[in-house]
């Protein structure tokens, strides 16, 4: 049984987590690690006791063993733990990245933390593996192969990128030019960019450098959002005060980990994703505006909107390529892995009509139950006058995504969006 392990739990983390109990090639085992805990229905409360039990780690695994959570932050995990997860595990997911898009207006030293979050992380794995001494051993997924240490890093934003002009038949059979970003997109200019958009292209450029110089190879993935599934658990987030990291020292053994380790990472620019909770989404400021004003603002026509996945068919793609990546893992692929790789994730463009007929439709049902004795009128939908030319954007993604199968699916767009209504109106 192949094994993952997974840093981070919020909206990300967790789509990524059922998406690998759902793959219909393998049946994997999970291990996640998160100081919250967001997934209480998958798995019974169960303590299991920890390497150190002063570090008050809470293990919780379902009723088959095949998800064991581990209630803490990597940080505070044991040293001796950590050795063994990375011994087992065939891949790691690093979605820990913390702050949504307001965070980082408002938080000038997110991104650096967050970059020396992910530093101080991969230089733990690099220093760990080093005293790993199993050369080899055997795939999960078929074959020998040499150890091969890898990391998703879903760190980036495919709205870091600027959309190259394409001609789109929309909805109603028009013709439109529309901004399309995918592999021949470009990163935004500094100046174009809003603070999380910055922080994105800024952990980009560090994973690279880092994986470079210790040998590391990375899939970064750009994600929008990185929200946790209920806001209050960012009240949890804890002030990190971690040493300086030498790089130049770690180039001594840079040889040694890129022969021997195998260690790679791939940055995920992630797509926008569904169920989204946070109050400043837009499903929810317009929940908050039918319940306060009787009305509903949003952009009119199919040529606005948003690139979306539900959570869990996001994860799948990741499932998908790290499914490929192994099963295609010989010795000679293998010392010729790339030491860093980036991917966009592909999103399925969502009017914003959608949202306003799914509200619409969810505080009058709700308006119904609760007041059927008064006679409420229909909510008004109101079209903005302006809307920025950047709601146009279309994301196709990278395409080794659609190489390998990856085609999203538009039923679990919706689903999503009407559980974050739902959510919303609780």
């Amino acid at each position: 049984m192949p094994s993952v392990l997974i840093i981070g739990i919020g909206s990300v983390g967790s789509g990524i987590s059922q998406a690998f109990h759902q793959s219909h090639t393998h049946d994997w085992k999970v291990t996640t690690i998160d100081p919250n805990v967001t997934e209480t229905d998958a798995y019974v409360h169960v303590p299991v006791s920890a390497s150190q039990p002063d570090q008050a780690q809470i293990y919780k695994q379902n009723h088959n063993h095949t998800h064991t959570h581990i209630q803490t932050s990597v940080e505070e995990l044991s040293d001796s733990l950590f050795r063994e997860l990375l011994m087992e595990c065939d891949e790691i997911v690093y979605a820990a990245e913390n702050g949504n898009r307001d965070a980082y207006t408002n938080d000038g030293t997110l991104s650096d933390a967050n970059v020396v979050r992910f530093r101080s992380f991969i230089t733990r794995v690099a220093n760990h593996d080093m005293h790993i001494d199993q050369r080899n051993i055997k795939s999960q997924l078929g074959g020998y192969s040499p150890k091969h240490t890898h990391v998703s890093y879903v760190g980036g934003s495919w709205t870091r990128f600027e959309g190259v002009k394409q001609t789109q038949t929309n909805r109603a059979g028009v013709y439109a030019v529309v901004p399309m970003v995918s592999d021949a997109s470009i990163p935004k200019a500094r100046e174009c960019c809003n603070a999380y958009e910055t922080a994105k292209s800024v952990a980009c450029v560090e994973a690279e450098k880092l994986s470079n110089d210790l040998k590391i190879a990375v899939t970064f993935w750009d994600c929008r959002d990185i929200v946790k599934t209920r806001v209050e658990e960012q009240h949890h987030t804890r002030e990190l005060h971690l040493p300086p990291i030498d790089i130049v020292e770690q180039r001594v053994e840079a040889e040694k980990l890129s022969n021997d380790l195998k260690i790679s990472v791939t940055f995920w620019d992630w797509i926008s994703v569904v169920p989204n909770y946070a109050p400043n989404y837009t499903i929810a400021r317009m929940v908050t505006e039918a319940l306060n004003f009787h009305r509903i603002t949003y952009s009119p026509g199919c040529e606005y909107g948003r690139p979306l996945l539900h959570s869990v068919d996001a994860g799948r793609a990741l499932v998908l390529y790290t499914e490929h990546r192994l099963s295609s893992l010989t010795s000679a692929l293998a010392s010729s892995t790339p030491v860093f790789t980036r991917l966009i994730l592909p999103g399925v463009f969502t009017p914003f009509i959608l949202f306003r007929d799914i509200v619409k439709t969810r505080v009058e049902e709700q308006q119904h139950t609760r007041d059927r004795d008064l006679l409420l009128p229909p909510i008004d939908v109101v079209e903005q006058r302006v809307t920025p030319q950047f709601l146009t954007t279309r994301c196709d993604g990278s395409a080794l995504l659609n190489d390998i199968g990856f085609f999203p699916d538009p039923t679990m767009i919706q689903t999503g969006l009407e559980d974050t209504c739902r959510s919303a109106l609780s």
